[in-house]
């Protein structure tokens, strides 16, 4: 009989992360040294949040970033930071890398699938970040092992598209209206999220703090957002009706479709609202009218039908059987489906300033496709 081998410790899981996460659910993980973490942070993350269909969006705090000096903060002054902004349902802070003491993204994200292997991954980053992805350790086997989702950053668009990365994985890219199901597709797969970009930068508050002998970092990140919000801020003198009336944006593909279903199913009334910009509910909201209770029903059932259809996954539905007021959850774009009298009741247009022009803008473009 040979010698005794000396009793392992039992492997540290999901407790010692700090973290549970039920069978199925869609998880996107959001890393980054957040030195200091600010109002882009949180823009980019609501919308992976919101565009990908995420269960939860777990911020992961970095100790440090390979291809980045030290961060300036302390570790837990970053991660508090980060708590902060991280106000959201449905968002957490962890400091899971630390206390997996993982230096690279493609080891941490090894480490979370094995310890949660019923979870459903997504890696979320900036266009930033796609630029130059070539150059992270492990950054080809990162695309093979998790499912990626970029949002678009000032200045990166044309870079993060053209890099190696992507020009590398140029066939596994799916289209933007596929995002709600790229927590279900096995990698390589990735999705480059458009939207209305946040100027916040990191590099840019830190390097105003450096440059400034009477301010610190809180005093610029306030300064900052103050100057994003007065900058994005309708101008004096335009009122409700310019919202409403304003030039209508060239419909996205899913728009075209839901638009087109609803035309042909002889939906009344129909009206696309603009939400980009406007709101972090959705790009859009279409409102539509059925004659009946029955009517209502069709149209809303032939929707679901053709956003199956399109491979969009399942889309959220309430208001059936009723049929009084069905709403249809996309993501991307909420459909609402009235009978006339509960519409005009409610009054959705009105809440979001909507003129007689959109309406007929909406229907013109349909008419045309």
């Amino acid at each position: 009989m040979g010698p005794q081998r000396a009793p392992q410790p039992p492997p540290r899981g999901a407790a010692h992360l700090g973290l549970s996460l039920g069978t199925g659910l869609r998880v996107g993980l959001f890393g980054g040294s957040f030195d200091p973490a600010h109002e882009g942070h949180l823009h980019a993350a609501s919308v992976a949040l919101r565009r990908l269909r995420l269960d939860r969006l777990i911020w992961l705090v970095s100790p440090g970033n390979p291809l980045k000096a030290t961060p300036g903060g302390g570790y837990q002054q970053r991660r508090g930071a980060a708590a902060r902004r991280a106000h959201a349902r449905r968002m957490l802070v962890s400091d899971a890398e630390q206390r997996l003491s993982s230096r690279y993204t493609i080891d941490t994200v090894r480490l979370l699938k094995k310890r949660f292997r019923n979870a459903r991954f997504v890696w979320v980053m900036g266009a930033d970040g796609l630029a130059q992805l070539h150059r992270w350790r492990g950054w080809v086997d990162l695309f093979e092992t998790v499912p990626i989702a970029v949002v678009a950053r000032p200045g990166f668009i044309r870079g993060g598209l053209s890099s190696p990365a992507a020009r590398r994985f140029a066939s596994a890219r799916l289209r933007e209206s596929a995002a709600p199901v790229l927590a279900l597709r096995a990698p390589p797969a990735w999705v480059f999220l458009r939207a209305p970009l946040h100027p916040a930068s990191s590099t840019a508050l830190r390097n105003r703090v450096s440059a400034s002998p009477v301010m610190d970092m809180r005093s610029v990140i306030r300064q900052s957002e103050e100057s994003h919000l007065t900058a994005s801020a309708p101008r004096r003198g335009a009122g409700k009706k310019n919202l409403g009336a304003a030039a209508p944006r060239q419909h996205t593909p899913l728009e075209s479709l839901l638009l087109a279903k609803l035309e042909d199913d002889k939906a009344q009334e129909v009206v696309l609202i603009d939400l980009v910009g406007r709101s972090s509910l959705a790009d859009s909201l279409i409102i539509a009218s059925g004659r009946s209770q029955r009517h209502v029903a069709a149209v809303s059932d032939h929707v679901l039908r053709a956003i199956k259809d399109a491979g969009l996954g399942r889309a959220r539905v309430e208001g059936l059987p009723q049929a009084d007021w069905v709403l249809i959850d996309v993501g991307d774009v909420i459909v609402h489906v009235f009978r006339p009298e509960v519409r005009s009741f409610y009054n959705i247009e009105k809440i979001w300033s909507v003129e007689p022009a959109r309406r007929t803008a909406a229907r013109t473009e349909v008419s045309s496709t």
